[in-house]
């Protein structure tokens, strides 16, 4: 969304039914959590960036500048735009996911940020992922938002938003404790991270890539699906670790996420040659197995890496 402008302008990497057929209810769940997407976009027209963000993201809300920060204490004394719309940010929903509890979602697609201030008001193109929570009150509100630049569009404006075509065969009173949701998400985590060292990088992604796993990385288009994934880390021989920092795992145990810090170094002892953020998506099919819906890697600036 929002994810490109908010690394261009350094303040930020810049929609439920009940009782019927799970198929139904998700379908009906996403499309109402795509409306709330899109009303954000509206407002961010109306009423600018900053304003928009401060409507439609939770308290603590995480965005990445590139480090992963809460985004309203980051911006809380930062001075308020003369022009709000000196800038401007279009984007849309075109792929996303509900969880079968109806409190958890995401939603991904392409975004467009202007400059109004500039001769020829140039544009630039990105692809946001944001993860939704539903709050107490019923409505929708982003908890994590991160973006990527890519060099064009990556599809155009006007699309719908479809699901991804993973039915996790959970119901929505499958609920799950707290903690048992939260060794969920260290028991994903770790044992990628053991893959990675124990199996090489691309043979660990593999393993955990399905048709709508998107790799979002910076400057280039999103990697989506088996084939396109495997292309693209076919030469990837680094080693892989992360270290989370925060996430959340849905009601119902189909939908998680984790953010936090990652390096890719040589070999498994070696110094790390590139480090920086990232976010995961998961999900659970109906045979069991958790695949990434999404990795995105936000690198640290050269400056930065040691």
């Amino acid at each position: 969304m929002k994810r490109l402008a908010v690394d261009i302008l350094v303040l930020v990497c810049i929609g439920s039914m009940l009782g019927v057929a799970q198929d139904d209810h998700s379908t009906s769940s996403l499309q109402f959590l795509a409306s709330t997407e899109r009303a954000f976009a509206r407002v961010c027209a109306e009423k600018g960036i900053r304003a928009s963000f401060l409507q439609f993201f939770a308290d603590s809300a995480v965005a990445f500048f590139p480090e992963p920060a809460k985004y309203k204490a980051a911006i809380k004394n930062r001075p308020i735009p003369a022009n709000p719309l000196a800038m401007s940010l279009e984007w849309e929903p075109q792929v996303g996911g509900v969880a079968a509890s109806g409190d958890l979602g995401f939603t991904t697609g392409p975004s467009i940020f202007i400059d109004n201030t500039a001769e020829g008001n140039p544009k630039y193109y990105g692809q946001f992922f944001s993860v939704w929570k539903k709050e107490k009150d019923g409505t929708w509100k982003v908890v994590v938002d991160i973006g990527i630049e890519t060099p064009t569009p990556a599809s155009p404006l006007g699309q719908p938003c479809t699901e991804i075509p993973e039915e996790s065969g959970r119901e929505e009173s499958d609920a799950l404790s707290g903690e048992k949701r939260d060794a969920i998400l260290v028991k994903l985590e770790s044992e990628f991270g053991k893959a990675c060292k124990s199996e090489g990088t691309a043979q660990a992604y593999l393993g955990r890539t399905d048709s709508y796993t998107r790799l979002h990385r910076e400057k280039l288009l999103p990697v989506v699906g088996v084939d396109a994934i495997k292309r693209y880390l076919a030469n990837e021989l680094r080693v892989a670790s992360w270290s989370p920092m925060g996430g959340d795992v849905s009601a119902a145990g189909d939908i998680g996420y984790s953010y936090g810090s990652y390096e890719l170094a040589p070999s498994h002892n070696s110094d790390p040659d590139e480090k920086g953020y990232y976010l995961h998506v998961w999900k659970c099919n109906k045979r069991g197995e958790w695949k990434l819906v999404v990795d995105v890697a936000k690198p640290e600036p050269p400056a930065e890496q040691k």
